[in-house]
């Protein structure tokens, strides 16, 4: 059985695991399983250097994913106006839709040269319907 496992079974019997230096502690509110206790007696060295690696991770990799993150207003000083950051991530799918297929377009056109503003015809409307379509 893995550390890692051993871990999973000490909490799923809410077994609260910690360490003092070099030292296992446990910390429930009823007796462990014998089962537990033999796994932890067994693979203590492995079960130890474990929590010391999941203790050193840096506080960063715990952090949720910018989608689970919610969104913070914070006032700025002397009554100025927030910026709104315009990315990709924050477009509608209308919007998203519309650069997908006139970046495409560029793609494949060997007539469009989007750097000096050179379109075909199909290309042109296109660039169009993509400036004409709101982020939101």
């Amino acid at each position: 059985m893995s550390a890692a496992e051993i871990i999973r079974r000490a909490q799923a019997e809410d077994v609260a695991l910690s360490l003092d230096g070099d030292r296992l502690h446990l910390e429930a509110e009823r007796p462990p399983s014998a089962a537990l206790l033999a796994e932890l007696k067994a693979h203590k060295v492995v079960v130890i250097e474990a929590l010391k690696v999941a203790s050193a991770r840096p506080a960063w990799i715990d952090r949720p994913a910018p989608a689970q993150q919610q969104a913070v207003i914070v006032e700025q000083p002397n009554d100025e106006p927030q910026h709104i950051i315009r990315t990709a991530a924050t477009a509608s799918p209308e919007w998203l839709e519309v650069r997908d297929q006139y970046i495409g377009h560029l793609m494949a056109c060997r007539a469009c040269y989007a750097p000096t503003g050179r379109h075909c015809a199909v290309g042109a409307e296109l660039r169009a319907i993509y400036d004409s379509t709101p982020w939101s």
